[in-house]
């Protein structure tokens, strides 16, 4: 019987998943027939392309003809249908420079790629009712994903709006009956799975009815089947699931329908017969004897990265495994480690067979002592590699194995640091002194080891003063790597705390001062619980506190206090993932290794322009369109003709003036620049105008004298504003808000930053600014304090720096 397996749409398309590679092995170790298809990269792959995107374009425009008056959905759309010929020009191209090396150095490059991708999955979401698709996960307006029934409903009646129906029709439909495969299995991680996974597996049952059987497994469907009592609706066309650890499972499914054995025999089992659900005994791999994973039928090319990232581990489970917040053991089982010659041997034959030398260990955490093993056996070995996996703050983590580490390759590793603060820690059962999170921190750092930190706010009686102490802590440790270690791609990743069925928290609610509340009969696949707190932050109260630091709630403030309006923000872009800062890093020019601070006589960056000519111009990348309402305010009401600008650089759209439209027309193919020094001269408000388009990228002037004069108006347009009770960015009492109208950017200044501000609006030169804020200050005011503003405000983009 010939097996078919497949890894569903929406997940991560940075890298291959490791489940179906390591039961395809299994399965042809054991002489069994098998393909396996990441469905994930394939879809994207297939949706971002110009014959897709056409298609795309041509669905909204027919649901536009009969658009829902005033909702922001349809002012979405109609944004998608203004940009979609750009976008269907320009997708090729930007898919081969975000898989480009050279565009990966070049960030202005790699960012315009990341905005044409990003806004054409919008446009792709925008072709079909209700659907908000993007790299990280999948929803359908007023459907809830952990209701079983309406999720079945959906699904089973609901095909000409369900893109995974779709794809299912014309690619998995199509291979099924190709290759007469007798099993098909589909392999569920996350929640953002489980409605391709579902469509795949119930179109299946229709059209080819008992012939083809369907086998689940996969982290999410091991958590919510281990709790069913009896058979699920589900079970009503999936045959089997396999919870916990696969490999083994896999083979004994296949041989057992082959032969016609009895089920009961194939260890981790789940499944329904005459009205009752069974479970089978649970049995652990033995992973130092397991195949190395088999990549093939993956294209490992398709991948949106630049170099190829391939998964390995050196364990299963986690060696710590006391978190109060955790499901780990619930769904891994007992903690095991590889001998460091078995994960040797499997990243070398990786490495020769797919031609690539990066690696992620995707172990839950990784143990100091396993660190230094593996990593002494890569450096006697040879084996020129780059890795990064995720670890915990342990003092374990010392010179000599950080400096292994960086010796066989490792050049980021994440932190599960949850909590800046010891009480939390020990409420969490971390195991990790807040004392040792610093030196450790340093320690990588000083090795060339980057580092991501995952945090979690909100935990249980956290306090608002605890949650900002974690979050300042973040922005300071990560300046500290920028400016002192010269390494730009230390990360965070905030999420809030929630509350999990069968953790320690869970089981013993009263001691964290929770009080659960009853789940909803009908959200039977949902894995986090309602909950209340005696003390501490509530949920709502964690994400306005996440709202003020982001400063996502301080653009409607200042808008409102200004009565100003801000250009659309909200064309969606892929956010940067672990895997493209591991990357980056890893080919970070020449990585010097620090022992302490950086020498202070080193270069601030050049003014950088594409365009060296002598007069000002409309830029390239930028589309115009005439429109019969400003649709970017998102408000149908207002019917009033209006001027579009597309930024394709930026991937942004916002509506001209007037004004600015007589400005465009006046400048035609190019305006020498005296003509721009006696605008400013004889009609300020037409030069205002004019900066404006500047700043927007809409036109480009580049001299020596202009340069001089839009930094000084940039200035002028740049309002910095006393502003009271705005806590972001790690800055706390009165502060300063740098308002940049053009590009929308809001950076929170302390005193001494709105000093620095003020100072730099007289154009002084910044040694002559570091000698003032010494007499300021005192002696103790150091290049790196300043430096580090200074290269903030530049990463801003509200301030441009020359060569000292």
């Amino acid at each position: 019987m010939k097996t078919l397996l497949l890894f569903p749409p929406v997940w991560n398309v940075h890298a291959p998943y490791l489940a179906l590679p390591l039961l395809a092995a299994n399965l042809r170790k054991s002489g069994n027939e098998v393909d396996i298809i990441d469905c994930n990269i394939d879809f994207f792959d297939r949706i971002l392309s110009p014959e897709y995107l056409h298609r795309a374009l041509g669905r909204a425009e027919s649901i536009l003809r009969k658009p829902e008056k005033g909702t922001l959905e349809n002012a979405m759309r109609e944004m998608a249908i203004f940009m979609g010929p750009e976008l269907i020009n320009s997708i090729t191209v930007a898919k081969e420079h975000y898989r480009s090396m050279e565009a990966l150095q070049k960030s202005e490059c790699y960012e315009w790629s990341r905005n044409i991708i990003g806004a054409s999955v919008n446009l792709v979401s925008s072709s079909f009712k209700g659907l908000k698709i993007n790299f990280n996960g999948v929803s359908f307006k007023g459907l809830s994903f952990s209701n079983s029934r309406e999720l079945l409903n959906f699904v089973k009646n609901s095909n000409e709006n369900n893109i995974f129906a779709e794809y299912y029709e014309e690619i998995v439909k199509p291979l099924i009956k190709k290759n007469g495969y007798g099993l098909v299995g589909l392999s569920v991680a996350d929640r953002g799975q489980l409605m391709a996974a579902l469509t795949f597996a119930i179109e299946t049952k229709r059209v080819f009815d008992d012939s083809v059987k369907i086998v689940f497994g996969g982290n999410f469907f091991t958590r919510i089947a281990k709790r069913w009592k009896e058979p699920h609706p589900f079970q009503g066309f999936i045959d089997y699931i396999i919870l916990m650890e696969g490999e083994n499972a896999i083979v004994e499914l296949v041989e057992s329908l082959k032969d016609g054995g009895d089920l009961k025999r194939v260890s981790n089992l789940c499944y329904a017969e005459n009205g009752n659900i069974f479970y089978t005994d649970n049995r652990n791999v033995d992973i130092n004897n397991s195949p190395f994973p088999d990549f093939s039928g993956f294209p490992l090319n398709r991948y949106f990265l630049p170099k190829l990232v391939l998964p390995s581990y050196m364990s299963r489970s986690c060696p710590w495994n006391k978190c109060t917040f955790c499901t780990i053991a619930d769904a891994s089982g007992k903690f095991r480690a590889r001998s460091a010659q078995r994960i040797v041997e499997e990243i070398e034959f990786l490495k020769n067979r797919h031609s690539t030398s990066y690696f992620t260990f995707v172990d839950e955490s990784l143990s100091p002592g396993l660190v230094r093993k593996m990593s002494g056996a890569i450096i006697e070995k040879g084996l020129d590699i780059k890795w990064y996996g995720e670890a915990r703050l342990i003092p374990g983590f010392d010179d000599e194995v950080l400096g292994k580490a960086w010796q066989s390759g490792a050049r980021l590793l994440q932190f599960g640091l949850e909590s800046y603060n010891q009480r939390i820690l020990d409420l969490i059962n971390k195991g990790v002194n807040e004392k040792d999170i610093i030196p450790l921190l340093r320690r990588c750092l000083s090795k060339g080891i980057s580092f991501h930190l995952f945090c979690i706010l909100g935990f249980p009686m956290e306090t608002t003063d605890e949650a900002m102490r974690t979050l300042s802590f973040l922005d300071e440790i990560i300046s500290v790597a920028e400016n002192e270690y010269q390494n730009p791609y230390c990360t965070k990743g905030l999420s809030t705390f929630g509350m999990e069925s069968e953790t320690p928290i869970h089981k013993d609610p009263e001691r964290f001062g929770v009080r659960i509340i009853p789940s909803d009969e009908n959200n039977d696949l949902a894995l986090d619980l309602k909950y209340e707190v005696s003390s501490g932050l509530s949920s709502e109260d964690v994400q306005q506190l996440l709202d003020k630091y982001t400063g996502i709630n301080v653009f409607t403030e200042l808008a409102e206090k200004l009565s100003i309006f801000f250009c659309n923000r909200m064309i969606p872009v892929p956010p940067q993932k672990e895997e493209e800062s591991f990357v980056r890093w890893s080919n970070y020019k020449e990585m010097s290794l620090h022992s302490g601070r950086k020498d202070k006589t080193f270069c601030m960056w050049d003014a950088n322009f594409d365009n060296k000519a002598d007069i000002i111009k409309v830029a390239p990348w930028i589309k115009i369109k005439d429109v019969s309402y400003d649709f970017t305010t998102f408000d149908h009401a207002r019917n009033n003709a209006a001027i579009i600008a597309y930024n394709l650089r930026k991937g942004r759209i916002f509506c001209l003036t007037q004004k600015q439209k007589m400005l465009l027309e006046k400048i035609g193919d190019g305006r020498p620049n005296d003509w721009y020094v006696s605008l400013a001269k004889e009609d300020r408000s037409l030069y205002k105008n004019l900066i404006r388009l500047v700043q927007l990228g809409v036109i480009t002037m580049d001299c020596e004298e202009i340069l001089v004069d839009f930094k000084e108006d940039k200035i002028i347009e740049t309002s910095l504003l006393p502003f009271e009770d705005i806590s972001f960015h790690g800055i706390s009492g009165d502060r300063y808000v740098l308002l940049d109208r053009a590009r929308e950017k809001v950076v929170a200044l302390n005193h001494t930053g709105a000093l620095i501000w003020a100072m730099i609006g007289n154009e002084i030169r910044i040694r002559l600014l570091l000698a003032s804020l010494q007499q300021i200050y005192g002696k103790h005011f150091q290049w790196e304090h300043l430096s580090g503003f200074l290269r903030m405000l530049y990463r801003e983009e509200v301030l441009f720096l020359s060569r000292l």
